[in-house]
């Protein structure tokens, strides 16, 4: 559904949820465990640097602050690892689903070929968003289209060749999916220019793919 609202990390002890959704995440999976403590870690390390000040001397102080930057940023790489690591989780699921443009029959639309994927990929981002903050959920989010456009060129490249009315679903599926990504998604919608920078949507859309720049 539209309107995904991003929550500020959930307490570790005020985790109660549990999937209801066949192919969603456990909130219990020791990635989204991970992640959520890592960010808490980071906000509290946002903060830290003012609440010092007052009892600080300013070349302490500095050199505090320095400390914290640093280490911040060593934590944001290991937030980005992380957040590779659930995308890369989420490829069979999404591999699965987007394979079924190539085995529906010819006459379905591609927008309800592509039901249940949407379905998987809306209660997972839902999960994700209450663990991080919108900037790490948004690079989540363009990594996951990347994937999803990858396994669209895969579906194309996969023998046998597919029919005429096979691969044009194919392309209207991107089409489909990358107004998804920009429109319907709440206020995590992904900017169209950060969509078509992505190294496998370029690779989708040129060369023997050759869906086309929708």
């Amino acid at each position: 559904s539209s309107g995904i609202n991003a929550e500020w990390p959930l307490r570790p002890g005020e985790m109660r949820y549990h999937a209801t959704y066949d192919a969603q995440f456990d909130i219990q999976d020791e990635m989204l465990i991970a992640f959520n403590n890592m960010n808490m870690l980071r906000q509290v390390n946002t903060g830290l640097d003012a609440d010092l000040n007052m009892f600080l001397w300013s070349f302490t102080y500095e050199k505090l602050e320095e400390m914290l930057v640093e280490n911040d940023a060593a934590m944001g790489k290991e937030v980005d690892a992380i957040s590779l690591g659930l995308v890369d989780k989420m490829e069979p699921s999404i591999e699965k689903y987007v394979f079924e443009l190539r085995k529906a029959n010819p006459d379905v639309a591609a927008n309800q070929v592509l039901g249940i994927l949407l379905d998987y990929l809306d209660n997972n981002i839902t999960l994700i968003s209450r663990m991080q903050d919108k900037g790490t959920l948004s690079n989540i989010i363009v990594n996951i289209w990347g994937k999803i456009c990858s396994k669209l060129k895969d579906v194309v490249e996969t023998k046998p060749e597919l029919e005429e009315e096979h691969y044009n679903r194919v392309g209207d599926s991107l089409k489909f999916l990358k107004h998804h990504f920009q429109n319907n998604l709440g206020e995590n919608g992904i900017a169209e220019d950060k969509l078509i920078k992505k190294r496998e949507f370029t690779e989708v859309t040129s060369g023997d793919v050759g869906l086309g720049k929708p």
